[in-house]
């Protein structure tokens, strides 16, 4: 019997000879009978001085669950977990171990094999993660407590100064481009740390890419991009927390601002392909090689920019693109076909069929146009062509804004904007001699009059100073929306 025994262990240490991994045989009283080389390469000791020793003096620090998992596998129970031991040079060696009974053709036990792993350097690589989500979690909050002050006494200043100064605009742009940074830090924190829990609602992804544009528009007008987007109101559902998904889309319309000379032309198309909702940003930037384009959803990759890193950030950006897709079921993928070449961000993300959406009367009615506008609003009337504005960006376009007549044409000139929606009671120029300027200046645009009268006289009269449309205050958005593009 005890040959019998003898020869099973060492067929069974002989077939896992070669296994990378370490390997450890023992008999019914815990005693080594083989030790491969595996063991020999994760633990330091050599076969001859581990023969006849027990298993559990690698393990010096005996716990109550160690003495309990050893104790299951004598009872004839598999075990499969984590240890801490030592090597020979007295270091520390994390293995992940599965343990079973060897059996003997009688059925009988006779006795144990363990196969253990050595994970020391995932787990070294794991406790330094944690560490570093603890830092970034602390950091953000640190660096929020200074900044909510800072927040109200600069919006406090700007109540009290009748005209802002130059100065002011900069601490505004500054400031905003801090919380930015930590909103940021916050997140990333929070999604790795798994703190982060989805509002998840059945939306049209147009809702989604009207909120992002409107995030990200204040970039796009700094650098003079022209932003085309192509996405259907509606027919691209998908189930999705509304806030998390305008987030991905403005980081990925953001990055794309950041790598494209002032002038550049980002576009963002959106479309389904069977079971899948996808949308893309495309810049015509400054590319990725090959290399940052395997690495760019990492955490603080960046590639190059100017010296000065204008609206620069921290590389955290698509790392939490890559998280917020990922918890939604989605993949994100880049590409590029180099450097000076443009880069491409494809998003793909679980479709909802058309019995998942919202009857149409129970959704918002907001309507997301076939492709950005550049829209030019003057008004005397401040606070009434800022909500104007503030409306039409929120519907994704771009918007520029002047109070009069000659500042209204000299925002044409500079600005190039395909509508116009003009007051008519303008000082110094009124509303239909500024649209025979804008029309003198040769490019196309449509024209829309926006005024207190509405008689068929007052509609004669802007159709013969070149107005395309003449819509009367109050202005109903749902009148004016349509008017942007009748077609």
């Amino acid at each position: 019997m005890a040959a019998d025994h003898e020869e099973r262990l060492r067929f069974q240490a002989a077939v896992i000879e070669n296994v990378r991994d370490s390997v450890i045989v023992t008999d019914l009283a815990g005693r080594i009978v083989e030790w491969n080389r595996g063991a020999q390469r994760v633990f330091g000791y050599t076969a001859e001085e581990m023969l006849g020793r027990s298993p559990a003096e690698l393990y010096p620090e005996m716990t109550p669950d160690l003495a309990a998992d050893l104790a299951s596998i004598g009872e004839g129970k598999p075990f499969v977990g984590a240890w801490k031991g030592r090597r020979k040079d007295g270091s520390t060696v994390w293995v992940d171990i599965t343990t079973t009974q060897i059996t003997g053709a009688d059925g009988q036990p006779r006795g144990f094999v363990g196969i253990a792993t050595d994970v020391t350097e995932r787990k070294r690589a794991d406790a330094a993660s944690r560490a570093k989500d603890e830092f970034l979690a602390m950091l953000g909050h640190e660096l929020r407590n200074p900044l909510t002050p800072i927040v109200t006494a600069l919006h406090l200043l700007k109540l009290k100064t009748p005209e802002p100064g130059r100065e002011l605009a900069i601490l505004e742009r500054q400031v905003s481009h801090l919380v930015r940074l930590v909103d940021d830090l916050l997140d990333i924190s929070r999604i790795t740390r798994g703190k982060v829990a989805l509002k998840k609602e059945a939306i049209e992804l147009a809702d989604a890419a009207a909120h992002a544009i409107e995030m990200a528009d204040p970039l796009f007008e700094q650098h003079r991009h022209r932003l085309d987007v192509h996405i259907p109101a509606t027919g691209l559902g998908i189930h999705a927390d509304p806030g998390r998904i305008a987030q991905v889309i403005a980081n990925l319309l953001t990055n794309a601002a950041r790598y494209t000379k002032p002038g550049g032309h980002i576009v963002l198309v959106a479309g389904r392909d069977e079971s899948e909702v996808f949308f893309t940003v495309r810049d015509d930037g400054i590319g990725m090689s090959p290399e940052l384009v395997r690495r760019v959803f990492d955490l603080f990759v960046q590639g190059d920019r100017a010296p000065d890193r204008a609206e620069g950030g921290l590389g955290l950006g698509l790392a939490l693109v890559q998280s917020l897709v990922r918890m939604h079921g989605g993949s994100v993928e880049a590409a590029s076909e180099g450097l000076g070449r443009g880069s491409r961000f494809t998003v793909r993300l679980p479709a909802l069929g058309a019995e998942g959406m919202p009857a149409e009367e129970e959704r918002p009615s907001r309507v997301l146009a076939a492709a950005r506008r550049r829209i030019l609003v003057v008004d005397d009337n401040v606070d009434a062509a800022e909500l104007l504005a503030e409306i039409l960006r929120g519907e994704g376009h771009e918007v520029r804004v002047a109070f009069d007549g000659p500042r209204g044409l000299e925002a044409a000139e500079a600005f190039k904007p395909s509508i116009a929606v003009l007051d008519i009671g303008l000082p110094v120029m009124d509303g239909y001699e500024l649209a025979r300027r804008i029309r003198e200046q040769g490019r196309p645009v449509r024209l829309i009059a926006m005024t207190g009268y509405g008689q068929s006289a007052d509609r004669e009269r802007t159709r013969e100073a070149g107005f395309d449309a003449h819509v009367v205050k109050p202005v109903s958005v749902d009148v004016l929306m349509a008017e942007l593009d009748p077609s």
